[in-house]
């Protein structure tokens, strides 16, 4: 199976799924409907499908597969130059063989998987680096959803439903944590001021004590002198008035 895909402005791709866990790139393009060098990157095992979407939201297309041997889907994030970094495998439901790129959320590339069993697994993005599958505060990935009939279809529905309610529980949880986090802050940023209000008065307790301390041993020096200078003009006084 051959998908030609667009990989910067001008350029294209040949991706070719193999057996053997990589995807074959023919090259970027030449401008003359010639291509450059073929380029492998790995994936899992026995990939079945390919598809493209902006992962990371970088702007770049990046690559996604369906590895049908591992039943995990693997996302290689573009380098904007033809080529990929490494691998990035998420779990989907088992018999997978097909993967396609949508946006079922928030404006962020998501994936879907059709697989055996007459289901599909769909794996919401996060928009920064690749789509998730980690558990977040109770949450869980949508897997097992079943879009084969009409009433496998309104099951669905109410499936994403519930999933979408715990998805704002979870939000308000969050929510009431920042709001708890931000009055905490609050109360530690007036301790803080009160704290330095403290120093401060201290700071001028101690400014005062030390200018009345020099005050204080200003006048005890002024008075002593004053005591010396009349008890020297003692003995020249008596002189004066035995002379008279």
């Amino acid at each position: 199976m051959v998908v030609q895909a667009g990989v910067g402005v001008e350029a294209a791709l040949l991706v070719k799924l193999s057996s053997g866990g990589s995807a074959g790139a023919s090259g970027t393009s030449k401008g003359d409907e010639t291509f450059q060098a073929k380029q492998s990157f790995g994936v899992g095992n026995m990939p079945k499908s390919v598809a493209m979407g902006d992962f990371n939201s970088y702007g770049k297309s990046d690559l996604v597969t369906a590895d049908t041997g591992d039943n995990k889907v693997s996302v290689l994030l573009s380098n904007g130059n033809g080529t990929f970094q490494a691998r990035q495998a998420f779990g989907t439901g088992s018999g997978l063989f097909s993967v396609v790129v949508g946006d079922f959320s928030d404006g962020k590339s998501d994936l879907v998987t059709a697989e055996g069993g007459n289901t599909a697994s769909v794996l919401l993005g996060n928009g920064t680096t690749t789509t998730t599958t980690t558990t977040l505060g109770g949450l869980q990935p949508i897997t097992g959803v079943s879009l084969a009939t009409q009433a496998d279809a309104l099951l669905a529905q109410g499936q994403i439903d519930d999933y979408l309610d715990s998805v704002n529980k979870v939000s308000e949880t969050i929510g009431t944590a920042l709001s708890r986090f931000q009055i905490a802050a609050h109360v530690a940023s007036s301790v803080a001021d009160v704290s330095q209000a403290a120093e401060a008065r201290i700071t001028d307790a101690d400014v005062a004590d030390n200018t009345a301390a020099l005050l204080r041993s200003k006048i005890l020096q002024q008075a002593s002198a004053a005591v010396l200078a009349q008890a020297n003009q003692q003995p020249a006084l008596a002189l004066t008035l035995l002379r008279e």
